[in-house]
C-alpha cells in the first residue's frame, strides 16, 4: 500500500521536549496532507497497523486478525457488540492478563 504512516513515535518525542519547537515540518505536514488528499487509503493503513499490532491478543485470535484485509472484511469478522458483549474481556484486563484487548497489560481504565 502506497503513501505516507504518521511516525506517532516522533510526534511523542517532540512532545516530550515542549512547546518551543511548534513550527509545522515537512515530516509532519506532508503525511498529514497526503492523508487528507486520500482519506480511503489513510484510513486502510491506520486499520492494518491496528490490525498487525492486535493480532497476537486474545481478541485478535478470536476474531482472526491475521485473515482481515479490508474494513469490509473487519466488518464481517468483528460484530458489533455493546459493553456487556465486551465484559469478559474487559474482566479479565482488569484482572491483570496481558495480550487480551491490547498487547501487554492495560495499565488505565476510564470509569
Amino acid at each position: 500500500m502506497r503513501g505516507f504512516l504518521i511516525n506517532l513515535s516522533a510526534l511523542e518525542q517532540d512532545n516530550r521536549r515542549g512547546f518551543a519547537h511548534m513550527t509545522p515540518s515537512r515530516r509532519y505536514v506532508k503525511p498529514l496532507q497526503w492523508a487528507a488528499d486520500n482519506p480511503h487509503l489513510a484510513q486502510a493503513q491506520v486499520l492494518h497497523a491496528l490490525l498487525e499490532k492486535g493480532r497476537d491478543t486474545q481478541f485478535g485470535k478470536q476474531h482472526q486478525f491475521h485473515q482481515i484485509r479490508s474494513a469490509s472484511d473487519f466488518a464481517k469478522a468483528v460484530p458489533i457488540s455493546d459493553y456487556e458483549g465486551l465484559r469478559p474481556y474487559v474482566e479479565d484486563c482488569l484482572d491483570g492478563k496481558p495480550n487480551v484487548l491490547w498487547p501487554g497489560k492495560i495499565r488505565m481504565f476510564a470509569t
